[in-house]
């Protein structure tokens, strides 16, 4: 009877051992796997902290490049105006250009009429008029003479000061066009050989034609302050 007992409580331990294994086992597999889980989570953290770093960084990078466009874009907006300005300027000195060119054309159709009726009377006066008459046509047409020249004289300003404003917008090629249909109308015209030259040389490469105007601008002013330093110009581009 008291081996019987013992066994039994010998049994119960051994079942007590076995149970007690079974859950110290099932511990230790589960933080096994908690271990990894918490791995993996480090390394997804770091991960994540890595891209946050560098979303910082161009972040930061996107926020200078906007304060240099930014400010970029103040300066150019400053020279903008400027230009704007001039612009302005040199587009009413060629809108009063263009009024007086108009007003002499006027002048001039009215004078070439009152010419026209005045020949067809000539030939019908009678032969006491006719010295009268003769002295009165020369007059108009030594008026007419003079408003064609005066006429051309305008134009040719007119065309000039619309060059210069190209010239200061940095529009060279219509700066050039416009120096060329001033000295059309005004050939004399010593400033606009001198700079339609600069314009040939130095931004279009057009030596030979630059050299004209050069040596056109010094045939009219002979005693140009700077006549030594265009002929160095000549020198050179020859």
């Amino acid at each position: 009877m008291g081996q019987h007992k013992v066994l039994v409580l010998t049994i119960t331990a051994i079942a007590a051992v076995f149970l007690l294994s079974l859950a110290c086992l099932n511990f230790y597999l589960k933080n096994t796997h908690l271990n990894d889980e918490l791995s993996q989570t480090k390394e997804v953290l770091n991960k994540t902290h890595g891209e946050v770093s560098r979303m910082r960084e161009d972040k930061d990078k996107v926020l200078k490049e906007n304060e240099k466009l930014q400010a970029d874009t103040v300066t150019y907006l400053g020279l903008n105006s400027k230009m704007q300005q001039e612009k302005e300027k040199f587009q009413q000195a060629a809108e009063e250009s263009k009024k007086a060119v108009e007003k002499i054309e006027d002048e001039l159709q009215k004078a070439k009429l009152a010419l026209s009726l005045l020949g067809k009377r000539v030939g019908k006066e009678e032969m006491e008029l006719k010295g009268k008459l003769k002295k009165d046509k020369d007059d108009l047409q030594k008026n007419v003479k003079e408003l064609e020249e005066t006429l051309a004289s305008e134009r040719g300003f007119y065309h000039y000061n619309l060059a210069v404003a190209f010239t200061q917008a940095k529009l060279y090629d219509e700066a050039i066009d416009a120096y060329k249909k001033s000295l059309e109308y005004n050939p004399a015209n010593p400033e606009a050989h001198y700079n339609l030259g600069l314009l040939l040389a130095n931004v279009k490469g057009q030596t030979e034609e630059a050299v004209e105007h050069y040596r056109k601008y010094l045939q009219l002013k002979p005693d140009a302050e700077d006549k030594e330093e265009v002929e160095a110009w000549i020198v050179k581009l020859k």
